[in-house]
C-alpha cells in the first residue's frame, strides 16, 4: 500500500464476552484500549470507508470510531435490525443497544444499511461476513482504492464455525491486505 493511499477497511471481531463467559474472549474491561487501537488503524491506513456489521464489542466499537472520525460506513445486517438488535446486541454487559441505535439510524439516513436475507439453510453469520467481504471489494474498486481487513479479536480459532477465522480467511481470498488484528484481550496490535 503506498503511503499516500486511503483505504477501504472490510472489519469484522469477537462480541463483548456475556458475563458470564467461560472462556475470555473479549472483556468489557479491554474496550477502551480496543477503540483507541481502531482509531490508531483508523488513522495510519487512512481509513475511507469501513464495511462492518453491527453487533456488540467490535463491530459496533469500530463505527463508533468512524463516526467519531467522520469516516463514512457501510453497516451489513445478516437479519432484521430488532431481531439482530435483541440476538447481537442487548444483553451483554456494557451499554451497546444506544450506540446499535445511533449507528443504524445514521446509515439508515445515509442509505447504507443494508440487511441481507441468506437462504434458511446458510448460518446469517457467515452469510454477513460474505457480503462484508463482498461489499468492501466493490467499494474499494470503484473508489479505486485499497481494500483492506482487519480482524478484532483474541487470535486464536474456536472451531469450524469461528465467523472471525472464516472473515479473514476469505478476505484474504479475496485480495484484502490483512492488517495485524487488534487483540481483544492482552496486548494492543498484534
Amino acid at each position: 500500500m503506498n503511503e499516500n493511499d486511503s483505504a477501504v477497511l472490510a472489519l469484522a471481531g469477537r462480541l463483548i464476552d456475556p458475563a458470564d463467559a467461560v472462556e475470555e474472549r473479549f472483556p468489557l474491561a479491554s474496550e477502551d484500549r480496543v477503540r483507541n487501537d481502531m482509531a490508531e488503524v483508523f488513522r495510519e491506513y487512512r481509513i475511507q470507508l469501513i464495511v462492518s456489521s453491527a453487533a456488540c464489542g467490535a463491530d459496533l466499537l469500530a463505527l463508533d470510531v468512524a463516526r467519531e472520525m467522520s469516516v463514512p460506513s457501510l453497516v451489513v445486517l445478516p437479519q432484521p435490525k430488532a431481531r439482530f438488535r435483541l440476538e447481537s446486541v442487548s444483553g451483554r454487559p456494557g451499554s451497546w443497544t444506544p450506540i446499535f441505535d445511533l449507528i443504524i439510524e445514521d446509515a439508515t439516513q445515509r442509505g447504507c444499511l443494508l440487511t441481507i436475507r441468506p437462504p434458511a439453510s446458510e448460518s446469517p453469520y457467515r452469510a454477513a461476513t460474505r457480503e462484508i467481504i463482498r461489499q468492501a471489494r466493490r467499494a474499494a474498486a470503484s473508489r479505486r482504492a485499497p481494500l483492506v481487513a482487519i480482524a478484532v479479536w483474541e487470535g486464536k480459532e474456536r472451531g469450524k464455525d469461528d465467523h472471525t477465522a472464516a472473515f479473514l480467511r476469505s478476505a484474504s481470498d479475496a485480495g484484502a491486505m490483512i492488517l495485524p488484528y487488534i487483540d481483544t484481550l492482552h496486548t494492543r496490535i498484534r
